[in-house]
């Protein structure tokens, strides 16, 4: 994603790197080959340093990133491979301190490296006789070697295979698609319950439905999606009606001496007043606007690993 413009400037002016491809600022820093990536959804910047040990450090390399995370600079997580180091770090309200909370990062980063003998290398396997090209496997950058990025290509092409060759039970897949839409109706009139719209308990819902359908059918496929995403919509639905019915029981329970059943069975007699059935609808389309939007990447992003889709390039 394209970086704010004051934030790229400083970087690139302090370090050196440059923006290479679009939205991912590369090269060396020091001795060592960087990549940093922003996500503007979050304002998280991904920051990964490829680096092998040449003897053994004095203090682990996931040790040191936990230190990072403990004085709050890779503060929203951070990984460690044997050949490279990867932080995640929120980005600050301006862009001036943004700069500055990622370069005190990167900086005793490669102190630390520098101080513990660690080297450049390939990202993957560690190798540093072998020409080195930023890639991107999944969305994710870093420097490989032609020899790691052969074997990255044929390993996700042999999951995609694998995945393929799964026979689904589509009839098991909508018997866990409803037990996880359920689930989340649960979640959604429990919100609703409280006062607020439940976009996010539709996009639980959502995220269950489609878990279960996986799990129980064994695959994910475009029906599976179909078929979940018309139960997230029947039960937001059911959820809202439950919910609303809920409030005509808290409201009459005790004047009119009525059950639940009786007050979710009036429910048509209440829409018929304009003002309510204003509020019922309002709260239903935003509910189903908001799971649309919020879901609209997770669904996405679970088809795709079901499936084992991938998608690699060499820069």
């Amino acid at each position: 994603m394209k970086w704010k413009a004051k934030v790229q400037q400083g970087i690139m002016n302090y370090t050196g790197l440059q923006e290479y491809p679009e939205g991912v600022l590369s090269g060396r820093y020091g001795d060592y080959f960087v990549n940093m990536t922003w996500d503007g959804t979050t304002g998280i910047y991904t920051v990964v340093i490829d680096a092998v040990p040449t003897v053994p450090p004095g203090l682990p390399a996931q040790a040191f990133l936990g230190q990072m995370a403990a004085q709050k600079l890779a503060d929203r997580g951070y990984s460690c491979t044997g050949a490279h180091l990867s932080a995640r770090i929120q980005g600050k309200n301006s862009a001036d301190k943004t700069v500055a909370k990622l370069m005190t990062y990167l900086d005793t980063a490669v102190h630390y490296l520098a101080e513990n003998g660690f080297i450049s290398g390939c990202g993957s396997c560690g190798r540093q006789d072998a020409a080195l090209n930023l890639c991107s496997v999944n969305g994710e950058m870093d420097f490989l070697c032609p020899d790691c990025f052969s074997r990255v290509n044929q390993s996700l092409e042999l999951n995609r295979q694998a995945k393929k060759a799964v026979k689904g039970n589509p009839v098991a897949g909508i018997v866990g698609a409803f037990l996880g839409a359920l689930i989340g109706a649960a979640l959604w009139v429990l919100i609703y319950h409280l006062g607020y719209i439940a976009g996010l308990a539709g996009l639980v819902m959502a995220v269950l439905a489609l878990k279960g359908y996986e799990k129980f059918a064994g695959n994910l496929n475009v029906i599976g999606i179909i078929v979940c995403l018309a139960m997230v919509a029947v039960m937001i639905y059911f959820a809202n009606n439950v919910a609303f019915a809920l409030e005509i029981y808290g409201a009459y329970k005790t004047e009119f001496d009525i059950g639940f059943g009786d007050a979710y069975r009036a429910i048509p007699e209440f829409l018929k007043d304009s003002e309510i059935s204003a509020v019922y609808y309002k709260d239903l389309i935003i509910g189903y606007i908001l799971t649309a939007v919020a879901s609209a990447g997770t669904i996405y992003g679970m088809f795709r690993a079901s499936t084992g889709a991938y998608k690699t390039k060499i820069f």
